[in-house]
């Protein structure tokens, strides 16, 4: 089951966390070189995982250049609608509480 942990997914409490930054709008561009590297190590260990067996199913949104956005989905997620959507719901949710908890005013 996913786990909304400091804004990053995890697969389980004993396992490392895979990505998710959300990044305020009025932030300057400094922190583009460190977001770089969390995408990027992110990937690596979601490669590993996937390697390694660990991973059934993916589900995921990108931001590309500019502001547009890729998305997809694999494996699992794919084959079984049922529980993509269920998996997509609770990402739904748990970033609707990641944004009432830093926008109080917003709700």
């Amino acid at each position: 089951m996913l786990k909304l942990v400091k804004n990053s997914f995890s697969l389980s409490d004993k396992k490392s966390s895979c990505s998710s930054k959300v990044k305020n709008s009025t932030e300057d561009n400094s922190n583009e070189s460190s977001d770089q590297e969390h995408v990027i190590s992110t990937l690596e260990s979601l490669l590993k995982k996937a390697k390694d067996g660990d991973i059934s199913g993916l589900m995921y949104v990108v931001a590309t250049e500019g502001e547009d956005h890729g998305v997809g989905v694999a494996g699992e997620y794919l084959s079984n609608t049922h529980t993509g959507l269920a998996a997509f719901c609770l990402v739904y949710h748990l970033l609707g509480d990641e944004i009432k908890k830093s926008s109080p005013l917003c709700w």
